[in-house]
């Protein structure tokens, strides 16, 4: 099998995994909207989960994806297995540990922290209070999400995809069946969601251990660490620093509109809740597609890099940039028409009302000008993780940042909530813009040609298909609000698909060649 053949293959199966998880995600999110809205309990249940999970991606995801995997397939290519699992066990001993410091620091300090990222409701004392009280019960998820992630990163290393990017849907499962159970009393206490998440977070470790002890996993608490060792564990150090950086400067950018969304009197009342439904519709393609391509991705281009077969590392960086770019172009253009009748068909029931489809939908409306770019911007930093370059990645990053916080402080007045999103839209368009300009000049063979005009024909036929299903929506009439959208998307995906006939795009043209073969 190709290298690009194999990546699909591997995107595919995490792609049918996260939709699977993604589907819980979205009954998840509609009951809790159903049942919370935007209120005071949906503002402090984001809080609490937000400050476990953006730990999580700072030093669970983002770091054993973007260091660990590449050193741990690096083993693997040389079949070095004694050394990758004496290595990775060594590893997980210690993360184990700093976790379980952090969670007891974390708990300790979680007043000052609730209110240093939302300063908005230290003149609320109801929503302040239920917002610590959940923080805590639910921030030792940090340790049980973060061992599941790293065992994950392990599994992935031996291209073991679909079990690591299904398990979320462990977390969501439980939240659903919470909601069921305790439907009246989460309306006025919402403890048991708390106790839902931790009890989601042990699961996911549960359900990952009997594949790595089949592929060799073993606890050994005794055993030393020999000299080399010793060696790449420093070398970790010095790749993860930056990495940890990097994510420390997006989780930042991801503080500073928590804190500016708390602000009520600026930008409207349940501003925190409307940034987090609409981030759950961006992420829904991010997860299943660049998330899906990119994952599948790393252990290859790293095991490419450390190879040092410069030219195939190129290809399948080129191959997943364009893909990727196939894919969310025309959904970026689908969302940005689509944003209001999205946000109105999947949310407004129960305590969700028209005042909380006005503000989220400002908001999703906003983050479609960047969905492309977040993915972009995505796959590009991995490229460089899999060099062992992390360093890149962050000093993008920290100029992204700068230019995040101006445009929050600039356009949250005019444009109120929906501001901060067009805010870290236009931040990652320059995030992408820079690691891309980079990563050409460091490849060195033109890569700036092929992928931009495949990128200018995608964004015209994506902005082509935009009026057609502008003009379907606003012309079809059907009693069924769903059916509507369910037809209009198609309609859209189809003319698109049909379009990118005669413009000759690249990836279309490989599918027909494809299915001729087959």
């Amino acid at each position: 099998m190709s290298t690009n053949k194999s990546i699909l293959f591997s995107a595919s199966s995490i792609t049918f995994a996260t939709i699977i998880s993604r589907i819980f995600g979205f009954i998840r999110d509609i009951m809790l909207a159903g049942f919370l809205g935007t209120g005071i309990f949906a503002q402090a249940f984001v809080i609490a989960f937000r400050i476990p999970n953006l730990l999580r991606t700072l030093f669970g995801e983002g770091l054993v994806n973007s260091v660990f995997v590449p050193v741990f397939s690096g083993y693997l290519e040389k079949n070095e297995t004694s050394r990758f699992w004496h290595l990775s066990v060594s590893l997980f001993k210690r993360i184990v540990l700093i976790l379980i410091l952090s969670v007891i620091i974390g708990v300790f300090l979680m007043p000052i922290v609730v209110r240093l990222i939302a300063p908005g409701f230290i003149n609320d004392p109801q929503k302040l209070g239920v917002s610590i009280d959940l923080s805590r019960l639910m921030f030792p998820y940090i340790l049980l999400i973060s061992i599941a992630v790293y065992l994950s990163s392990i599994l992935n290393s031996h291209k073991i995809f679909f079990l690591p990017a299904v398990n979320p849907a462990i977390l969501n499962i439980s939240i659903i069946i919470t909601l069921f159970l305790f439907s009246k009393q989460i309306k006025y206490d919402v403890t048991p969601l708390g106790v839902a998440v931790l009890v989601a977070g042990f699961l996911q470790i549960v359900v990952l251990m009997p594949t790595l002890f089949r592929k060799g996993f073993r606890m050994d608490f005794l055993k030393s660490s020999d000299k080399g060792e010793v060696l790449v564990r420093k070398k970790i150090l010095n790749l993860a620093l930056p990495r940890i950086f990097s994510s420390a400067v997006y989780h930042v950018s991801v503080f500073v509109d928590t804190i500016l969304a708390s602000l009520s009197t600026i930008v409207g009342e349940g501003a925190i809740a409307a940034i987090y439904y609409a981030n759950r519709i961006i992420q829904f393609p991010l997860a299943i597609f660049s998330f899906a391509i990119t994952t599948a991705a790393l252990p290859t281009l790293s095991r490419q890099a450390s190879g040092a077969d410069l030219s195939s590392f190129k290809r399948t960086v080129s191959f997943t940039i364009e893909n990727i770019i196939f894919i969310l172009a025309p959904i970026s253009v689908l969302l940005f028409v689509l944003a209001r009748p999205v946000i109105e068909i999947i949310f407004q029931r129960g305590e969700f009302g028209q005042y909380s489809t006005n503000i989220t939908s400002s908001v999703l409306f906003f983050y479609s000008f960047g969905l492309l770019f977040f993915g972009v911007s995505r796959m590009l930093s991995t490229s460089f993780y899999a060099m062992q370059d992390t360093l890149t990645p962050l000093k993008s990053a920290i100029i992204a940042l700068i230019v995040n916080v101006v445009l929050d402080l600039i356009l949250m007045f005019p444009l109120g909530v929906g501001g901060l999103a067009l805010a870290s839209a236009v931040a990652s368009f320059i995030n992408a813009g820079m690691l891309f300009r980079i990563l050409d000049r460091r490849l060195g063979f033109g890569l700036s040609g092929f992928l931009m005009r495949e990128f200018i024909k995608i964004i015209i036929i994506s902005v082509i298909m935009g009026f057609v299903v502008n003009y379907s929506w606003q012309n079809f009439m059907f009693t069924n609000q769903v059916i509507k959208l369910v037809i209009v998307l198609c309609i859209g995906s189809v003319s698109f698909l049909v379009l990118s006939l005669p413009f000759k795009v690249d990836v279309t043209r490989r599918f027909i060649l494809w299915t001729r073969k087959r």
